[in-house]
């Protein structure tokens, strides 16, 4: 830009300068001063006398930082002006200072819109990136978490994870996949242990009523005295309810009785527990 301006410049100076033409000087630099890059210019003669000169003011910008990081702002053109091209010798001359600054603001106009725009349209990637992860990822697997949490270890009737069509076949559908394998697991485990304690519980219940028609006192005790099983026709012989006799001691209820033949209770109990059953008194 600054060389074709100066070529354009040149033959218009050479012809100034050879008439010594002022008004035509003054024109050169005024048409040279109309670019904002150039503060000042002036046409000298072969005796240095100025035919013509102006200057502006440097204009204090936001970039000068910048533009001095890259080398001087200001410099100086000079161009030779010679009657032709055979002869050699100048007799005169075209000075013209420059304002890398201004040479350099479309530059940076430039750089500064591509970076702004650059900026922006990698934050619209990235918010469309994070849309599209919350809605296909994110979303269904805060959803499978949830329903992962609700399930109810004692509930056999829980029911399975719902699959997402539009995850058939990735990671989430093989995730829901397993899920639901696990949960079917643990529901037939949980429903064989139901079963099974209903079987203990009804087992129980039988021998609980058979043992209450013995009209003989069966029961156990450990080996502090505690009754941990009572007939209910040893509950009758204490008087007392089987609940009542289950969480009491030979001492609670057979002192009043016999201190003695609770001493003797208590001997043959622990006989039986050490297993020593020929000190087992009758």
């Amino acid at each position: 830009m600054i060389s074709r301006t100066l070529d354009v410049a040149k033959p218009i100076t050479t012809r100034a300068i050879h008439t010594l033409d002022e008004r035509l000087s003054n024109e050169v630099v005024n048409g040279l001063m109309i670019y904002d890059f150039v503060v000042q210019a002036r046409v000298v003669d072969e005796l240095d006398n100025v035919l013509a000169q102006k200057s502006k003011q440097v204009a204090e910008t936001k970039t000068i930082w910048l533009t001095q990081l890259l080398g001087e702002r200001l410099y100086d053109i000079k161009v030779d002006i010679s009657l032709s091209h055979t002869v050699s010798q100048g007799f005169g001359y075209l000075e013209v200072t420059i304002d890398n600054d201004n040479v350099y603001a479309p530059f940076y106009k430039r750089t500064l819109t591509i970076f702004i725009t650059g900026f922006l349209r990698n934050l619209l990637l990235v918010m469309l990136f994070f849309v599209a992860f919350y809605w296909s990822v994110a979303k269904p697997l805060a959803r499978i978490t949830k329903e992962i949490k609700g399930i109810s270890p004692d509930n056999i009737n829980v029911k399975l994870i719902a699959s997402d069509p539009n995850h058939q076949e990735d990671e989430l559908g093989n995730l829901i996949g397993v899920a639901n394998e696990y949960i079917r697991t643990v529901v037939n485990l949980l429903k064989e242990l139901h079963e099974r304690e209903q079987v203990i519980s009804e087992n129980e219940w039988h021998k609980r009523k058979i043992i209450d028609t013995v009209p003989h006192m069966i029961y156990a005790r450990d080996q502090d005295g505690r009754f941990v099983f009572a007939n209910l026709a040893t509950a009758s012989a204490y008087n007392t309810s089987v609940e009542n006799i289950e969480q009491s001691t030979l001492k609670e209820l057979h002192a009043e009785i016999s201190v003695q033949q609770m001493r003797q209770f208590q001997a043959s109990d622990m006989a039986v527990i050490k297993g020593k059953t020929d000190d087992i008194s009758t």
